[in-house]
Formats: C-alpha cells, structure tokens, sequence
C-alpha cells in the first residue's frame, strides 16, 4: 500500500487523504469483473480495452491481428450489420460510416487458417508451364467455399474437435468492414488488412456478455450516429 497522507515531505496535503494509493485495477479487479459477467453482467469495450479484454482472457476466441501496411489515422470507413438480428444492431441498415483510428483488428476463430497460394493448384510443371496435367484432360480447380471462423479443419479434424467451443460460447460478430469500397472519408492505405474483418463483437461469457469495438462509438459528437450501438447494448442486453 501507497499512502497519501500530509507528511513532512507532502505538507501541503489535507484535503484527500489515504491509506492506499494504488492505481489500476490488478489481477484481483480483472477477477472482479470477470465474476460481474458471468453472473449476467454487460461489459462494453472499444479499442484498447476491447485488447486488454482479449489479452486478459475475458473475451474468448478473439485475437487481435498484427497488421504492417495499414494506414487509417482517423478515418470513415463503410461497414456492414451482418448479424441484422443481433440487438445491438437495432434500428440500423444493412451498412453504416465506422470512424477507425488504425486499431485494433479482430479475427474470430478456433485457429488462424493460413490459405496456400492457388497460383498452381496442381503443383506440376516448372513456373513457366501452364497448370495442366499432361496426358489427360483438364479440369478446374473448384472454387473453394470461405471458411466459417469455427469450421473443423479439413486435415484431421478429431485432433481439434474436442477443444471447439459450443454454440453458446461462440463469438458473433454482428458488424464488419465492408468486403469493397471501404473509404468514405480520409486516408487510408492497405485496406485489404481489414476488408471484411470484424468490427464489433459479441462476446458470451457465462451469463453475460463482452462487447468488442474496433471503434470507439462515443467519441466527442464525431461519432453520434453509433451512440445506438452502446445504447442498444444497455437497454437490450442488461440483466
């Protein structure tokens, strides 16, 4: 325990005194909070503290991805609902302005999936030879179906299965950057690094739930047309 009390080396203090000074909330108040939501409790985030609440463990299978060529320093991106039935998306149309400042980028999932380059999906041949087996006839690779952030992996499923998270545990990602034409307003370069990604999340944990934002919805009076988000949260999600 720090003090703060009028001392010889602090005589001008008086007015506020205490026996304890310790900034921050330590591992016990992250306990404390992680109690409140699992008894039925609401825990709203945006931004920094959506990443301390997935790097402290609260919010489960969410990572927050390292990007290295984008740059957004505060700009309005297009976003899509895309779980419209979600209540925190109520009274909103199908896309919506996201101010983004950069960070951070979420990615939801069991496992991060590596895709191979299908630049020659058959492999045979020197880098100048088309991508055609000799000797029979060709045929095109099928277009292969985007994963699900949950799907079993295709090689070897059992070694995972018994660690994959029931459908009550699982996050839903209720908004996301548009998959195209993702600059509203403002800079932005490497916009690939979060076309399609989420950018707000449902967390279940227990009883409650923990909201991720990869903005910050209350920002001064720049971002009054996603108060609706934190309000929604509030009204329609509270125990």
């Amino acid at each position: 325990p720090l003090p703060w009390r009028k001392s010889e080396l602090t005589p001008n203090l008086g007015v506020d005194e205490t026996d304890d000074m310790r900034p921050g909330l330590g591992l016990g108040g992250v306990q404390n909070l992680l109690r409140f939501v699992e008894e039925g409790g609401l825990l709203v985030t945006a931004r920094d503290t959506s990443v301390w609440a997935i790097e402290y463990g609260l919010a489960r299978w969410v990572r927050v991805v390292d990007t290295s060529k984008l740059k957004a320093p505060g700009t309005i991106v297009l976003a899509t609902v895309t779980d419209k039935n979600h209540p925190i998306a109520r009274g909103y149309d199908d896309t919506l302005p996201l101010y983004f400042a950069g960070s951070p980028v979420f990615s939801v999932g069991f496992r991060e999936d590596r895709t191979p380059p299908d630049s020659r999906p058959s492999g045979r041949g020197g880098k100048d030879d088309p991508d055609v087996p000799q000797g029979r006839p060709f045929v095109a690779t099928p277009e292969r179906r985007k994963p699900e952030p949950f799907d079993l992996p295709e090689d070897a499923p059992w070694n995972v299965e018994a660690y994959m998270p029931g459908a009550e545990e699982r996050p839903r990602v209720v908004i996301s950057f548009a998959e195209k034409d993702l600059l509203l307003s403002g800079m932005l370069e490497g916009a690939d690094e979060i076309a399609g990604k989420p950018a707000v999340i449902d967390v279940p944990r227990g009883k409650g739930h923990i909201i991720l934002m990869s903005t910050n919805p209350m920002w001064r009076m720049n971002t009054s047309g996603l108060y609706a988000l934190v309000m929604n949260a509030v009204m329609e999600m509270s125990n």
